[in-house]
C-alpha cells in the first residue's frame, strides 16, 4: 500500500530528482507550493536507501502530527544540525531534556517579565528609530532589524546594552544559518570532520558565536542577572555547567531575535504596501497613545495593530517548516507513513490553505474575528502542542511595540522601485526592505 500511495502522490523519475534539488536550497517553499498544487495535501518523495519525505498540508494531518500523536515523533536531523551552532537548549533539546530547558526559560516569559520588559523594548526601538531617521534612506533594513532585536533580547536576557559587543556575531551567524539550512535539507550531509572550505567557515563562525556568549556570561555584571543566576543554579550542589549555560542563552538569544526580526521586517512590507492599513494603524494610535510612547497598558487595546501582527505572521510565518521524523508507522488522512519518514509540515503553506482561509493570498488583518483563528490548525506560526514556542507572546509584544514606535513618529515609505519577494534562509523574510524614514515633524514641514 505504501508503494502505491508513493506513485500516486508524488512526481516520478528525473521530475522527482529536480524537486528533491530545490528543496535542498533557498526555492524550497517554492518548491513545495508546486507540489502541494499539483499532487494536493500529501505528496511522497522515495529517497535513497528506503528514506522518504512527505509533505503534509491537510489540517488533520497536521494536528495529528503535532498534537494528537505528537509523542509518535520526533524533531531528529533537524534539530541535531541546529544543535551544532547552537547546542543543547530550549529550541534545540528534545523530550525529558526539553521539557528541563523549557522549565528553567519559563519564567522569563511569564506575564509579569512581560509586562516588565515593555521599557526596555519601547527604549530600544526609539534609539534605533532615530539612529534610521538620521539615515532617511535605509538600501536595505534587514540588517538593521536584526540589530535591533538582538539589542532588545539581549538588554532583556543579560540586562546591558550589549550592541557593540554582538557586532562580531552578526556576519558569523548569518553565514552559520546559510550553512545549517543546507545542511538540513541535503539528501546526504558529508561529515562536518572532513576539511571542505564551507565546513571550516561554519566551525570558525560556530566558534566566534560561542565565544562572544562565553565572554558576555563572564562578565562580572552579570552575576547578579536573575536568568544567569538561575541556570547557574540549576546544577544544584554541582558545579554549574558552563557549556550548557552559554548554550541556554544562544538558544534564545539566536533563536528569538532572528524570527522577531523577518516578523518585523514581513509586517513593515506588507503594511507599506496596503496604504489603508498603515493609515488603520496611525488611527489607532492616535486613540490609544495620543502623543505618547506606547506602554504595556495600551497593549491589550491596540486590537488592529495586533490583526496586523497575526496576519503578517499567517502570510509570512518566519519559521515556515517544521520538520517531523516518524518514530513509527502513523496512520494519517491518505494512508500510512512509514518509521523513519520525514515529515515536513509548513504553516506557510497551511496559512494559505483554502479550506482554513477564504481568498488566503489576500492581506487583510480584519480575518481574525475569533480567537479559534489564532490557533491550530488555522495558525500555527509557533508551532503547536507540547513544542509550541515558548516565547510567543513576547515575539508578538516586540512586533506591536516596535511597530507602534516606528508609525507613531513620523513617515515611513517602502521604496520598491522592483517587486519584492521573500526569500528562506532559515527564516522567511523579505529579500530587501528599502525604507525612506523622516521625522514626525519633518514629515509635516513637507
Amino acid at each position: 500500500m505504501h508503494e502505491a500511495m508513493v506513485a500516486q502522490n508524488g512526481p516520478r523519475g528525473l521530475e522527482r530528482l529536480k524537486f528533491l534539488k530545490r528543496m535542498q536550497g533557498p526555492q524550497i517553499l517554492d518548491a513545495m507550493s508546486e507540489l502541494w498544487q499539483r499532487f494536493g495535501d500529501t505528496v511522497a518523495l522515495p529517497m535513497p536507501f528506503g528514506r522518504s519525505i512527505w509533505l503534509l498540508n491537510d489540517p488533520d494531518d497536521v494536528m495529528v502530527v503535532l498534537q494528537k500523536q505528537a509523542k509518535r515523533f520526533a524533531k531528529g536531523k533537524a534539530l541535531a544540525t541546529f544543535k551544532l551552532l547552537l547546542g543543547e537548549g530550549v529550541a534545540t533539546a528534545e523530550r525529558e531534556e526539553w521539557v528541563r530547558h523549557r522549565r528553567l526559560a519559563q519564567p522569563e516569559f511569564a506575564r509579569r517579565s512581560l509586562e516588565s520588559y515593555t521599557p526596555i523594548i519601547v527604549r530600544t526601538v526609539a534609539e534605533h528609530r532615530r539612529r534610521w531617521q538620521a539615515l532617511g534612506r535605509i538600501d536595505d533594513a534587514a540588517p538593521l532589524l536584526l540589530a535591533l532585536t538582538q539589542d532588545v533580547i539581549g538588554r532583556i536576557l543579560l540586562g546591558a546594552d550589549l550592541g557593540p559587543q554582538l557586532d562580531p556575531i552578526r556576519e558569523a551567524w548569518e553565514s552559520s544559518m546559510a550553512f545549517v539550512l543546507r545542511r538540513t535539507n541535503a539528501l546526504l550531509p558529508l561529515p562536518l570532520a572532513w576539511p571542505l572550505p564551507a565546513h571550516r567557515r561554519f566551525l570558525r563562525g560556530a566558534k566566534v558565536i560561542r565565544g562572544c556568549v562565553e565572554g558576555l556570561i563572564e562578565e562580572p555584571s552579570r552575576s547578579a542577572n536573575p536568568f544567569i543566576a538561575r541556570l547557574r543554579s540549576a546544577a544544584g550542589d554541582g558545579a554549574p555547567d558552563h557549556s550548557a549555560i552559554v548554550s541556554q542563552v544562544l538558544n534564545i538569544l539566536f533563536a528569538g531575535h532572528e524570527t522577531t526580526a523577518s516578523g518585523l521586517g514581513s509586517a513593515l512590507l506588507l503594511v507599506l504596501r496596503h496604504p489603508a492599513v498603515a493609515a488603520g494603524i496611525r488611527a489607532e494610535l492616535q486613540t490609544v497613545l495620543g502623543r505618547g510612547a506606547p506602554h504595556h497598558a495600551a497593549l491589550e487595546r491596540q486590537v488592529y495593530l495586533r490583526k496586523v501582527v497575526y496576519e503578517t505572521l499567517r502570510l509570512c510565518p518566519p519559521v515556515a517548516l517544521f520538520p517531523r521524523e516518524a518514530l513509527e508507522e502513523v496512520e494519517l488522512s491518505a494512508g500510512p507513513v512509514p518509521r523513519g519518514a520525514t515529515i515536513i509540515l509548513s504553516p506557510y503553506l497551511l496559512h494559505r490553505q483554502p479550506k482554513l482561509w477564504p481568498d488566503p493570498e489576500r492581506f487583510d488583518p480584519d480575518r481574525f474575528t475569533s480567537p479559534k483563528l489564532i490557533a491550530p490548525p488555522h495558525f500555527f506560526a509557533f508551532g503547536a502542542g507540547g513544542r509550541a514556542c515558548v516565547g510567543d507572546e513576547l515575539a508578538i509584544n516586540i512586533m506591536i511595540l516596535a511597530l507602534s514606535e516606528i508609525f507613531r513618529s513620523g513617515a515611513v515609505e517602502l521604496d520598491e522601485t522592483r517587486p519584492i519577494g521573500l526569500v528562506y534562509a532559515g527564516t522567511l523574510r523579505p529579500e530587501r526592505l528599502p525604507l525612506r524614514l523622516r521625522r514626525r515633524d519633518a514629515a509635516r514641514a513637507a
